[in-house]
C-alpha cells in the first residue's frame, strides 16, 4: 500500500473520460456542484491513471462530471490524483467511489466497452 499520493496539477486537454464510466448524477446535483465550483474552487480532486497505450495522456476514474464542469467553467488545470492501476482495478476503484457520490446505471456496466467488471466478480 502507497502511503503517500501522487497528486499533480494536470492540463485538461490531458484528461479523457473513462468510456466506461457507470455513475450517473442528477440534473439538480450537478447544479449544486456548478455552483461550489464557481464560488469555491476546485476542492476535490479528481483520480485518474495514465492513458493505456498513451503514456502522456490520462483517463479519468473518479470526477468525469466535475471535469464536464471544468471544462464548461473555463478552468484550464486541475489536481489530479494518478493511481497505477489495470483495467479491473481501475473499474472497482471507480465503482468504490462512484458509490459515494451518485447512482450506478446497471444497463452501463453491461455495455461492451465496460468489459463486465463489477465489485462482485472484479
Amino acid at each position: 500500500m502507497r502511503s503517500c499520493l501522487d497528486v499533480r496539477y494536470l492540463s485538461l486537454a490531458l484528461l479523457d473520460e473513462a468510456p466506461w464510466n457507470a455513475i450517473r448524477i442528477p440534473r439538480a446535483l450537478l447544479e449544486k456542484i456548478r455552483r461550489s465550483i464557481s464560488e469555491f474552487g476546485v476542492v476535490e480532486n479528481l483520480v485518474a491513471r495514465p492513458q493505456p497505450g498513451q503514456p502522456d495522456r490520462f483517463e479519468v476514474i473518479s470526477g468525469n462530471h466535475r471535469l464536464r464542469l471544468f471544462r464548461e467553467l473555463g478552468l484550464v488545470v486541475a489536481p489530479v490524483v494518478v493511481v497505477e492501476l489495470d483495467d479491473a482495478r481501475a473499474r472497482l476503484l471507480a465503482q468504490t467511489l462512484n458509490r459515494t457520490r451518485g447512482s450506478d446505471d446497471p444497463q452501463a456496466y453491461s455495455s461492451p466497452v465496460a468489459g463486465g467488471a463489477t465489485a462482485s466478480n472484479s
